[in-house]
């Protein structure tokens, strides 16, 4: 018997809408090639981390987060809203 295996590669439209059809109360934006988590994630940590995306927790901006590309460095202080400006923003529900 022949086994077909599937690669889906990651990326931030698959992870946010995951999420938001998996935990549709929280805060789920794209912003470039990163999809960032908001709301009470507090209380949703244990479920975000079983979805098995990737994801990370930036302690600075309290939201959890994918990485589609590389980080550049902007430093870990770069407010959400000179993120947005940067590189846009489209909610997904």
């Amino acid at each position: 018997m022949n086994t077909i295996e599937t690669t889906v590669e990651l990326n931030a439209e698959l992870v946010a809408t995951t999420i938001a059809t998996n935990l549709p109360h929280l805060d789920v934006e794209i912003c470039g090639s990163w999809a960032w988590i908001g709301g009470t994630t507090k209380a949703d940590a244990k479920a975000l981390k079983e979805l098995a995306l990737g994801l990370k927790w930036s302690p600075n901006k309290e939201k959890w987060y994918f990485a589609g590309s590389k980080p550049r460095s902007f430093g870990k202080k770069t407010q959400m809203e000179d993120i947005r400006a940067w590189h846009g923003s489209v909610k997904v529900s």
